[in-house]
This record gives structure tokens, C-alpha cells and sequence, in this order.
């Protein structure tokens, strides 16, 4: 995700897991990756899923727009928009 956001002159930073909680206040929005949606709302993400709960909660508790990105396949797009 990083190196297309990056390709389309979108700014953004990579970070390692570990720098969750000091990198959000810089953040304008949080992104985040997953495999999968499930039916009542909650992600999927196979390769970080506890680095992923804690980015997200971070972000809730400073306000922070944070959004899940995954490829849809027959969904409605608004099914595939976590916020």
C-alpha cells in the first residue's frame, strides 16, 4: 500500500509496529490493510493482527480517521469502508 500511495505522489510514512503509539499524533488519517471483512464489521488482517487492534484503538482514542483498505469482490463499496 505504502510504495502505490507513494507512486501517486500521496505523502505518507512507514512505520514499524513498534512506533504506533508516538507516530499517530503526526498522522492526518491511519490506514490499514486487511484480508478479509466480516459480517459484523470487525477485520480480518492475518499477518499483524495485534499490531493492528492496537494501531486502530490508538487512533480512536486520539480521534483519528482510520480506514481499512482491501480489494472488494461483488460488494457494495460502502460494505468495504471501515471507519
Amino acid at each position: 500500500m505504502y510504495k502505490k500511495l507513494t507512486a501517486n505522489r500521496i505523502p505518507c510514512k512507514f512505520i514499524c509496529d513498534s512506533a504506533i503509539g508516538t507516530a499517530m499524533s503526526e498522522a492526518d488519517v491511519v490506514l490499514t490493510g486487511a484480508e478479509a471483512v466480516v459480517e459484523s464489521g470487525g477485520i480480518i488482517n492475518r499477518v499483524t493482527k495485534k499490531h493492528t487492534k492496537t494501531m486502530i484503538f490508538c487512533s480512536i482514542i486520539i480521534s483519528k480517521n482510520c480506514f481499512v483498505c482491501l480489494t472488494c469482490k461483488g460488494w457494495n463499496i460502502h460494505s468495504c469502508i471501515v471507519c
